[in-house]
């Protein structure tokens, strides 16, 4: 006759990729794509040339890729655990 398959739940792993999409749309839309709008206005406001906002803007980024080349040698000779830690911490 006819059988009934279950309904099978989505993979807890999918609901992290859902999340992470949502939160990487959201940073794209507020602060990369946004930041033209505070454009002028932080420009204006602190009678900076344009070079140096910009400048300004893109320092965060520099540290971002440097850190990221260099993340892999403490990992390896750490642990991930041990550096999530003291990543952590740090934050915290």
């Amino acid at each position: 006759m006819f059988s009934h398959k279950p309904k099978r739940a989505l993979f807890y792993g999918w609901w992290v990729v859902i999340a992470c999409a949502v939160i990487q749309f959201y940073l794209g839309g507020t602060f990369f794509q946004g930041f033209s709008a505070l454009f002028n206005p932080i420009a204006e406001e602190f009678s900076w040339s344009y070079a140096l906002v910009s400048l300004a803007f893109h320092f965060p980024r520099f540290r971002v890729r440097y850190n990221g080349a260099n993340r892999g040698n403490p990992v390896d000779k750490f642990g991930p655990r041990k550096i999530l830690f003291l990543r952590v911490v740090i934050s915290g």
